[in-house]
C-alpha cells in the first residue's frame, strides 16, 4: 500500500486552495461557458472540462462555483498539480482527501467536488465512477489538459456517463470583454452574466462610428492572442516571457514527461515546423522529410500535439472518405500567440495569422466535423462549412484585397461556389468591406473583426 500523506498535511494544502472562510475570487466570467455549465449541471453526471493548459479552465471552475449558490464549505477544490501531492497521486490519495474534508469541514452536507488536472492520478476514472455510484459526491467536476480524458480509461470506466465541456483560448469578443470595452461589457451585463449570443450593438451606426477603435483592438488581439493571463500584462517582453513559460510547460510536462520521451529536441523541431508552416497543406511524410525524422516518429508526435489541444487538422472536402483522408492536411495552432512567438515576424505573415484566427473561430462555432477546405488542383477555397453534411458556406481569407489579389481570391471562391452549387460566398479580410456580384453569384467582403462580433 502506498504511503499516506496524513490528514494534517492534506487539510493544510486544501485550506490554501479553497474558499471555506473567504469570498470566491472576483473574476471576469466567460458567458459562453457560464451558459453551458447551466445546462450541464442538471443531472448527476460528472462534467469533464478539457482544453489546452492555461486557457482558463480553473477560472471557469471558480466562475461555476459562484453560480452554484451553496455554502462555500460544500465546495471542495483539489489542485492535483500541487507539488506537495507528488509521490502520492493514486486513487488512495483521493479517498484520503475526501475523508479529511469530511472530518474537518463538511461532515454531512452534499459535496461539490472539483478535481483539477485529474490525469495526474492513477486509476482516477474508476474512482470517479465508484464515488458517484455510491452517492458520496453530489456533483463532480474534472479538468484535464489531454484529449485522452475522453477516451481509453474514461470511456471504459464511465461508459459515456459524463458531460464534456471544452475550454478554448479567448475569442475576439471575449478579448474585448476582458479588456473592459464599454459596449461589450454593457451588452453582456455586469460581470458578463448574459450569454455571448445576447451580444448586440445598439445599431449598425455603432459599428461605423467606432470602426477604427475595433480595428485597433483586433490588431492587438492578433498580436497578443487568447491566453487570459497574458492580457493583464502591458509590456511586450513580459508577455513573451509568460508565453515562453507556457510553451515550456506544455513541452516538458504535457508531452516529454507524460509520454516518457527521452529528450525534447524532436518534438520541438516538429512544433517549430508546424508553427512556421501553419495553414499550409502538408502530410506526415512531408514533415518527416523537412525535419529529418522518421515517419513513425512524426506520426506519433503529431498525435501527442492533438491530444493536448495544441494543433488541429483540416481535411480536404471530398465525397469519398477514402480519398479525403489520402489528401494533404492543413495544420492550425489552437493559440495564435505561439504562432507569433515561435514562427515569424507578425508584419510579414499577417495573412496566415488571420487565417489561423478564422479557423479557430469556425472550429469553436461550427465543430471539426463540419469544417474542411476545397481544392480542385487549380483553385483552393480556405474553408467549406457543412450543414447537415452538405456544403452550405464558403469562406476565403486574405489580409487585404488589392489589384493583385482580388481576382485570384474571387476566382478561387467562385470555383468552389460552382462546385457546390452555392449562390454566395464570403471573403474575410483585415479591414476591407464590399458586396458585389460576379457571374450571377454574390461575393461578400467583410472585415474579420466585424464578422466575428456579429456572427457569434
Amino acid at each position: 500500500m502506498a504511503n499516506m500523506l496524513g490528514k494534517e498535511k492534506i487539510i493544510r494544502i486544501l485550506g490554501e486552495w479553497n474558499f471555506w472562510d473567504k469570498q470566491l475570487p472576483n473574476i471576469t466570467n466567460r458567458p459562453l461557458y457560464t451558459t453551458r455549465f447551466d445546462s450541464l449541471r442538471k443531472d448527476n453526471k460528472p462534467i469533464v472540462v478539457v482544453g489546452m493548459r492555461r486557457v482558463g479552465k480553473t477560472y471557469c471552475l471558480f466562475s461555476e462555483m459562484s453560480q452554484l449558490k451553496v455554502d462555500n464549505k460544500q465546495i471542495l477544490y483539489v489542485n492535483l498539480e500541487d507539488n506537495r501531492f507528488e509521490g502520492y497521486l493514486t486513487s488512495q490519495l483521493l479517498d484520503e482527501i475526501l475523508e479529511t474534508y469530511r472530518y474537518y469541514i463538511n461532515s454531512d452536507n452534499g459535496i461539490y467536488l472539483f478535481l483539477d488536472e485529474i490525469q495526474n492520478v492513477e486509476n482516477w476514472a474508476k474512482w470517479v465512477r465508484t464515488n458517484l455510484d455510491l452517492g458520496k459526491v453530489k456533483k463532480m467536476y474534472i479538468t484535464g489538459s489531454s484529449a485522452k480524458l475522453l477516451s481509453g480509461e474514461i470511456a471504459t470506466s464511465l461508459g459515456g456517463r459524463y458531460r464534456k465541456l471544452e475550454i478554448n483560448p479567448l475569442t475576439f469578443k471575449e478579448y474585448l470583454l476582458f479588456k473592459g470595452v464599454p459596449s461589450i461589457v454593457k451588452s453582456l451585463g455586469k460581470g458578463g452574466q448574459k450569454p455571448l449570443s445576447a451580444f448586440e450593438f445598439n445599431n449598425i451606426v455603432d459599428f461605423d462610428k467606432n470602426r477604427l477603435a475595433y480595428l485597433k483592438y483586433f490588431e492587438a488581439y492578433l498580436g497578443v492572442g487568447g491566453f487570459p493571463e497574458v492580457l493583464s500584462v502591458d509590456l511586450e517582453m513580459s508577455r513573451k516571457q509568460i508565453i515562453d513559460s507556457y510553451f515550456d510547460t506544455i513541452v516538458y510536462k504535457d508531452i516529454v514527461a507524460r509520454y516518457n520521451l527521452k529528450d525534447s529536441s524532436k518534438i520541438k523541431l516538429i512544433i517549430k515546423h508546424l508553427l512556421t508552416n501553419d495553414t499550409k497543406k502538408s502530410n506526415v511524410n512531408a514533415i518527416a522529410i523537412a525535419t529529418g525524422l522518421s515517419y513513425n516518429t512524426v506520426e506519433e508526435y503529431l498525435s501527442f500535439l492533438k491530444e493536448i489541444y495544441f494543433i488541429y487538422e483540416l481535411y480536404e472536402y471530398n465525397y469519398s472518405l477514402k480519398r479525403q483522408y489520402n489528401k494533404d492536411i492543413k495544420y492550425y495552432c489552437s493559440e495564435i500567440s505561439f504562432v507569433n512567438n515561435y514562427s515569424f515576424n507578425f508584419s510579414e505573415n499577417k495573412g496566415r495569422l488571420l487565417e489561423n484566427v478564422v479557423f479557430n473561430w469556425l472550429l469553436r462555432n461550427k465543430g471539426s466535423d463540419n469544417l474542411y477546405y476545397y481544392n480542385n488542383g487549380t483553385n483552393e477555397c480556405d474553408f467549406v462549412v457543412l450543414n447537415k453534411n452538405k456544403p452550405s458556406e464558403l469562406i476565403q481569407v486574405t489580409w487585404k484585397l488589392n489589384n493583385d489579389s482580388k481576382e485570384r481570391e474571387v476566382e478561387e471562391l467562385l470555383s468552389a461556389m460552382d462546385k457546390f452549387n452555392l449562390d454566395s460566398g464570403t471573403i474575410i479580410t483585415f479591414d476591407c468591406e464590399d458586396t458585389f456580384k460576379r457571374d450571377g453569384k454574390v461575393v461578400r467582403v467583410v472585415p474579420a473583426w466585424k464578422w466575428m462580433l456579429t456572427k457569434e
